[in-house]
Parts: C-alpha cells; sequence; structure tokens
C-alpha cells in the first residue's frame, strides 16, 4: 500500500504481504503470491501462541538523493484488540544510492509467524524514524474443511 503522508526526507513506500520472496544474483526481487487472507489450522494439543500463518513482509522505500542522516524502519502488528507489538528486526541505516543524483533506497525483507492468538482483522505497519508512514490489513480466521 503505497504511503500518501510522508516525512519530507521520504518519497516513496510500499507495504506489502507475500507467500515467498526470490532474491537474485543481481538484487532484484521476485514476490510470490501476494496474500491478505490466511486460514489458520487450528491444532488443539499445540498451544494457540505457538500457532499461525508464516508471511513474509515487504517494505520498499526512496529517501531524498544525498540524504545522509541515519534512519529507522520498524514494523508493529496491530491485532483486533488494539494491541500493538513490535515484530520483525529494527532497521537503523544511511540509505544511499549507488548512481549520483539518485534517491537512496531499501528493501526490506522479513519473514515473521504471526501468532493465531486473536482472529480477525489485524493491520502491519511501518515506523519510519517513529512515525507511521504505511499500514496493510491482513485476515486470520480460523480455516474449514475447504479452506484447509
Amino acid at each position: 500500500m503505497p504511503a500518501t503522508n510522508l516525512p519530507p526526507v521520504l518519497q516513496t513506500l510500499g507495504l506489502f504481504l507475500c507467500e515467498k520472496i526470490l532474491q537474485e544474483k543481481d538484487d532484484v526481487l521476485t514476490y510470490i503470491r501476494n496474500v491478505e487472507l490466511f486460514n489458520v489450522v487450528i491444532v488443539p494439543e499445540v498451544p494457540i501462541e505457538r500457532q499461525g500463518p508464516t508471511m513474509t513482509v515487504v517494505i520498499i522505500g526512496k529517501v531524498r538523493p544525498n540524504d545522509t542522516t541515519e534512519h529507522t524502519v520498524q514494523l508493529h502488528l496491530i491485532r483486533p484488540s488494539g494491541e500493538t507489538k513490535i515484530v520483525g528486526d529494527e532497521v537503523k541505516a544511511v540509505f544511499t544510492s549507488r548512481l549520483p543524483e539518485y534517491p537512496g533506497g531499501f528493501n526490506i525483507v522479513q519473514q515473521m509467524t504471526v501468532s493465531a492468538k486473536e482472529m480477525g482483522l489485524h493491520y502491519m505497519a511501518v515506523l519510519f524514524d517513529g512515525e507511521e508512514v504505511a499500514r496493510t490489513p491482513f485476515m486470520l480466521q480460523p480455516a474449514t474443511g475447504a479452506a484447509q
């Protein structure tokens, strides 16, 4: 989901969820199966906190050319109850470009399992330097016979 109200240094930011990523030798990324609905098979013998879908979160951003400031990018999981939790690894870096006058950028790919302790509409949010700049929804629902 492209962000609209970005901090001045951030030119663009995209966030989405997919099943997996292929990263080629030239660092080009290929996204496999964008997803937003996860049918969760619940196994009664396993604690619910240890169950849930695995997803790959992709964040793509560009900062203004010649920006030399260190920036921080974080992911937050927002559950239906409103509980917010930092997930994945925080990234702190100066985002540069190999080309002069071209925007610096980043591709952040994080694979994670989201606990199925709550079903319903969740959000994954991106914080850039502590400010939320994008969020995307996804749904966890119990699997039915046909969806398993």
